[in-house]
């Protein structure tokens, strides 16, 4: 072999491992995504370009090895950032591009949530309460309470299946009995607090003492359970007191009512000209008979 033929041979060889060498050497597109504020790697995060999808590694890179020439959009998108896109140039395949994006966090730091309801009121909301409360409860809504003509608790608590009222000394509902049970062995919560009892000789509570418009439900409960104290095996009542208000409210009942036995007499006395001063007997003898037509109407 001559030497002008080694030395082709030669130069075709370097010609070959300079083009492998630039085939390994050549990666594409590659960089980091990180957290723009930490620079924490962003695991899992999407990087798009040219229709080519892949995702960020555990150590924050990513890489495309086949790139197209010319220019090309690379966009980087994750759960709760602001979604990146920015534009590059390639020349030619062989090149490499490191392109690094820095995420910025889209979520905001809150001081406080307040979960609210308007529905305290409804009648759907007091009957799913009944359905998942974990002893057997009956339960009147403010908005029951306030068409019932109730004034006391102890008056609407006689709405309540099971339950009946001991009534005073002067007629009034007083206090409560569930089930036939003395009403010793009933317990009267506020708020789910035990409250003791005004006299001292007595455990039991006169519930004539709370207006009903303070509630904003009255709860029944017929069952005894683990959450209970022992001692109210009759029951347990228990005053959900509506929360204060944050801003004035003025409320006014206004009610009117009149006698249709009396229509056509004055306001302030009875007319007295068609009574009878004397019995028919006074009038016409004590051997007299009288009869409904001896009588006025």
């Amino acid at each position: 072999m001559s030497a002008k033929q080694v030395m082709q041979k030669c130069i075709i060889l370097s010609i070959l491992l300079f083009s492998i060498t630039v085939s390994v050497f050549a990666e594409g597109v590659k960089g980091r995504v990180l957290d723009a504020n930490s620079g924490e790697p962003l695991v899992g995060a999407t990087v798009t370009l040219n229709k080519q999808s892949t995702y960020v590694k555990l150590d924050g890179t990513y890489q495309f090895k086949s790139t197209n020439v010319g220019k090309s959009v690379i966009t980087v998108t994750y759960t709760g950032y602001i979604t990146e896109s920015k534009e590059i140039q390639i020349v030619n395949t062989n090149e490499t591009k490191i392109i690094d994006i820095n995420l910025r966090s889209t979520s905001v730091n809150l001081s406080s949530v307040t979960v609210s309801s308007s529905n305290k009121e409804n009648d759907n909301a007091i009957r799913r309460l009944e359905k998942v409360a974990d002893p057997i409860i009956n339960v009147l809504s403010a908005k029951n309470i306030q068409l019932l003509p109730d004034i006391t608790v102890a008056n609407a608590l006689q709405r309540v299946s099971g339950v009946t009222i001991e009534k005073s000394g002067s007629g009034e509902a007083r206090y409560p009995i569930i089930r036939g049970m003395e009403k010793r062995y009933i317990n009267t919560l506020v708020n789910g607090i035990k409250i003791p009892s005004p006299d001292n000789k007595n455990r039991f509570i006169p519930l004539d003492l709370f207006p009903s418009e303070l509630l904003e439900r009255l709860e029944v409960g017929k069952s005894l359970t683990p959450s209970l104290e022992g001692d109210a095996i009759g029951g347990t009542i228990n005053l959900v007191m509506k929360d204060a208000p944050d801003h004035l409210i003025v409320q006014g009942n206004v009610a009117g009512g009149f006698n249709t036995s009396f229509p056509d007499q004055t306001y302030s006395k009875f007319d007295n000209s068609t009574m009878l001063h004397s019995s028919p007997a006074q009038r016409i003898g004590v051997g007299y008979v009288a009869n409904l037509n001896d009588l006025p109407v």
